[in-house]
Formats: structure tokens, sequence, C-alpha cells
């Protein structure tokens, strides 16, 4: 009886371990990389439009904004992934010391129709100098700011908005998230429809 039951055990975990191997191929993830380097100067804007995403602003002692892009999708083949990657276009621009960065579905989604759009994962990865103006939107995702020397306005339809140290004025604004503000020496502006608000002024 022992032995039944032992034989049993094992026979459970096999299979179970054939079944996680299936579908971790069945779903693997395809992932996109862009990568876009501007020599901007001090006291310049990012502006950062996107229909998806979190994002992730760093400053640094360079005068120039770096930007890392990842689109990561789980479908069952490359060419569904690459469909996906594609429909969700990212338009780069540069004037002088100015960035901007547009990011948006080629297509409509109609009604309960799923064209994959909900498996895409995008990640921002932003460099900027340290005396730096920022205007970052996106409709879904989190947002985190390390520190900056200028104006930050910074609002998601549905995510966190973590800001570290800013030397100057702030707007945030999220749908449904908190906002964790750890230093501000300018005025802050910051609402919530859904989560907690955290904010430290220093004069």
């Amino acid at each position: 009886m022992k032995a039944r039951s032992h034989r049993l055990f094992i026979t459970i975990l096999i299979v179970a371990f054939l079944i996680l191997h299936v579908f971790d191929n069945v779903y693997a993830d395809v992932e996109d990389l862009i990568t876009q380097s501007y020599e901007v100067g001090s006291g310049g804007l990012l502006t950062l439009v996107t229909e998806r995403g979190s994002i992730e602003v760093k400053t640094s002692k360079a005068e120039r904004v770096e930007v890392e892009v990842i689109r990561k999708v789980a479908v069952d083949n490359d060419k569904k992934a690459n469909k996906i990657i594609n429909n969700f276009a990212i338009e780069f621009q540069h004037s002088e010391r100015d960035v901007t960065i547009k990011a948006e579905f080629k297509t409509r989604k109609f009604f309960f129709w799923d064209d994959g759009r909900s498996r895409l994962k995008v990640h921002y990865l932003i460099s900027v100098p340290e005396k730096y103006n920022l205007a970052l939107k996106t409709s879904g995702g989190s947002i985190s700011l390390d520190r900056c020397i200028g104006t930050a306005d910074i609002r998601t339809s549905g995510g966190n908005i973590k800001i570290g140290e800013v030397d100057g004025s702030v707007e945030a604004e999220t749908s449904g998230g908190s906002i964790q503000i750890q230093s501000a020496k300018g005025s802050v502006n910051a609402k919530t429809s859904g989560g907690n608000i955290r904010a430290a002024l220093s004069r």
C-alpha cells in the first residue's frame, strides 16, 4: 500500500512538471529593446506621454538624455509577439535641449476583442541631467524619480508615484495609487483618487 502511494506521488510530480514545462514553452517572453541618446545640456525639458508602461527616471552628471525602452510580451509564438510589439509605436523627437517621447497603440481596441495588448509590458528607464525639467504621463503604470533640479509634472492613470528630492515645484497625480515625495523645495500639488499621499517640504 505504501509503495503504491509512493508511486502515485511520484507520478503526480512528473505530470505536474511536464504541464509546467509545456506552458512555459507555450508562453515564452519575447523582449524588444530600444535605446536612444541625446546631447541636451542643462535646463531642458523631457516630455514623455505613453499609453502604457512604467517609467523610471534617474539623474546623472552628464548633460545628455539616455533612454531605454523595454517592450515584453508573453505569447505562444514569435510572429504573434512581434505583431503586438510593433503595434505599440514609440516616437522620439530631439530639439536643442528638449526631448519628447510619445508612445501609443497604432490600432484601436474594439469592445472585447483581444488583440494581445493586455499581455504587453513596457518599461522606460531614462537618465537625465541633474538640472532638468520633467513632464511624464502614462495611462497605465508606476512612475519613479530619484532627484532633479527643476519642475516635475508627473501623472499616471493607474499606478504609484515615488519621487526623491526635487529642487523645484512638483505636480503629481494618480487615478489609482499612492504618492510619496521624499523632499521638495518648491510648491507641491499632489492628488490621488485611490491611495495615500506622503510628502515632505524642505526649505
